[in-house]
């Protein structure tokens, strides 16, 4: 069973698919000028562990593994609609860059997409802060690129990659991870040395062209299909908008279960002779159980913005205006830390 899509309606799913419409009809994209471009990340101790074998009745079963702690290795990932794969992007957790971090690494880079008037390209992507802001937008709107980001917590059923691919390249990374281990024992996976290569093993078995055709499919996104997802699969959002009923006792019922309890109870204090110290209470009122105070986090939450054209020219207004908001409260600011100066001074 696929998991849910936890958008709450089909009115934010169906604003996306609208939204990718306008942009294919106003602009007549190619299924090699449409591409999905998304991050994961690969670790030194891989989470999925291979099945082992045990006796029967063994109730620890052991796995060796590269080490306690892991360390996170980004990776960015592009794909066309054609399945035309472009060389994945490694972030390693460092300051210094090494040669031995590129070694076993896929040739090529990012420059052999050339988008121009005559051939433009729509770039599918989640709404990250960093992807709307004026820099990326600027640079994407002079090189004939249109950005329009995905709903948040929906790319797991709306982005390509995510569904077709990522789960494989995981997959075979863990069984790469495995099998080193066992071509090396006593050595650690290392990010400098062993990690591209080993990510690098696993993207070539799952980066192929079917899986990506599929996933294009999978989404709906091309061939174009709006109405890719059914009505039960909205059914999970909606159980939580009905109203709870919770059940009132009458008064007549507590006042029965009362009176029963005080007539139990004075036959109980007249066949009993000897006094006994333990009262029998007969309150139906229960105590009200203790709640657990939730600690409010000081942290900023993240926006999360809806599905829209990120390249549009309204949201580069939007965020024109706010840099320049920005800059005159920081021209303020000196104005007055000058004038409280001087102020002293004088």
């Amino acid at each position: 069973m696929s998991p849910a899509l936890n958008c709450g309606k089909r009115v934010n799913v169906s604003s996306f698919f609208d939204k990718l419409k306008e942009i294919r009809t106003r602009t007549n994209f190619s299924l090699s000028q449409i591409f999905n471009v998304d991050k994961s990340g690969v670790s030194t101790v891989p989470c999925k562990l291979p099945k082992v074998l045990s006796p029967i009745g063994c109730r620890r079963v052991s796995k060796i593994v590269s080490a306690e702690r892991s360390k996170n290795i980004t990776v960015v990932c592009g794909v066309s609609a054609t399945g035309v794969y472009i060389p994945p992007f490694i972030i390693f957790p460092r300051i210094r860059m090494k040669e031995e971090l590129s070694s076993g690494t896929l040739p090529g880079t990012l420059c052999h997409v050339r988008p121009n008037a005559e051939s433009p390209i729509l770039l599918l992507l989640d709404n990250h802060a960093f992807h709307v802001s004026l820099k990326p937008i600027e640079f994407c709107r002079n090189n004939y690129i249109t950005m329009l980001g995905f709903l948040p917590h929906n790319t797991h059923r709306l982005q390509p990659l995510n569904v077709a691919v990522f789960g494989a390249v995981k997959t075979y990374y863990s069984q790469a991870c495995d099998a080193w281990m066992v071509n090396n024992p006593g050595k650690v996976i290392r990010d400098a040395d062993d990690v591209s290569q080993l990510f690098v093993e696993a993207f070539n078995k799952a980066a192929t062209i079917g899986k990506t055709v599929k996933g294009f499919k999978a989404c709906g996104i091309e061939p174009y299909n709006p109405n890719i997802f059914s009505n039960d699969e909205f059914a999970s959002a909606a159980v939580t908008k009905k109203p709870i009923e919770i059940p009132v006792p009458s008064n007549s019922s507590s006042t029965q279960f009362v009176s029963d309890n005080n007539i139990n109870h004075s036959k109980s204090n007249e066949t009993n002779t000897t006094n006994d110290t333990h009262a029998i209470p007969t309150s139906t009122k229960l105590p009200s159980l203790p709640t657990a105070q939730r600690q409010i986090s000081t942290r900023r939450p993240r926006a999360k913005f809806p599905s829209f054209e990120i390249t549009s020219s309204p949201v580069k207004s939007m965020l024109e205006n706010k840099l320049h908001e920005k800059i005159l409260k920081e021209q303020n600011k000196q104005i007055r830390l000058e004038t409280r100066k001087s102020i002293k001074t004088g």
